[in-house]
């Protein structure tokens, strides 16, 4: 109605063999993907971005098990969409854009007030979102031009999140010359693990006349030295068919 953007959802029972759709609810706005949706203690906790009938919008709605919503925020951030989210236990993450990148804290723990605890705004947006140990939170994204919203290079952000109601920007890393990073579309494409320190993905630059050329990036993170490159080496786009869409990295015990 009136060109607004909304979201079906259903709550399906399994018992003997048989799915039953239980309940449903329709929302306003649309799912970014599916880290933007996390269940807790019997309630479902989402995060949406849509067309209001006038504008872009954000939206953040509590449901019980009969889809009832018990709280909601709305009107968050308006012009602007949701490009990531995160959800650890009480606390939700999601990172809005335009020309800035507000990333959002809620706080979940009254699932009839859902509050927005904290706002933390950097320059370009994170893509993927990533929890780097028990206090720290990986952005892997786009810097751009604050004033032009120009593409600049890929970024990497690390953010202290053992306070949620203030989040600070650790640290970043602008890797410039970078035009596509498909783990930014599939986010199996990183390799991410705090426990051994290693941040990894596939990486494509173009240049003026269509050809590409790739690399397998792998930094470390250190609280003095920052991000830290580790590796990086080419690519063979000839016998990966031209496509880094399917790289992986692996590790096999600690090597």
């Amino acid at each position: 109605s009136g060109g607004e953007t909304r979201t079906d959802i259903v709550r399906f029972s399994y018992e003997n063999g048989e799915f039953q759709a239980v309940a449903g609810a329709t929302l306003q706005g649309e799912l970014t993907d599916e880290y933007a949706l996390n269940e807790q203690d019997g309630y479902l906790r989402i995060l949406l971005s849509g067309w209001d009938g006038s504008q872009q919008n954000n939206y953040v709605y509590v449901l019980d098990e009969d889809m009832n919503i018990t709280g909601r925020i709305e009107g968050i951030a308006p012009g602007e969409t949701i490009y990531s989210a995160r959800f650890m236990g009480d606390i939700g993450y999601f990172v809005t854009y335009r020309n800035v990148d507000p990333l959002f804290t809620v706080d979940f723990s009254d699932p009839e007030n859902p509050e927005i605890i904290g706002e933390l705004k950097v320059t370009g947006f994170s893509d993927y979102l990533h929890f780097y140990g028990e206090d720290k939170l990986l952005g892997i994204g786009w810097e751009t031009d604050a004033e032009t919203g120009e593409q600049i290079g890929l970024k990497l952000s690390m953010f202290d999140i053992s306070d949620p109601g203030s989040i600070t920007e650790l640290e970043k890393l602008v890797i410039k010359g970078i035009d596509f990073c498909p783990a930014l579309n599939e986010y199996k494409g990183f390799l991410v693990d705090a426990g051994k320190n290693v941040i990894g993905f596939a990486a494509e630059t173009y240049d003026d006349y269509g050809n590409s050329t790739a690399d397998y990036l792998v930094f470390s993170y250190d609280s003095e030295a920052g991000f830290v490159q580790e590796l990086q080496t080419g690519l063979p786009l000839e016998e990966m068919g031209y496509s880094t869409s399917d790289t992986r990295g692996l590790y096999i015990a600690d090597a």
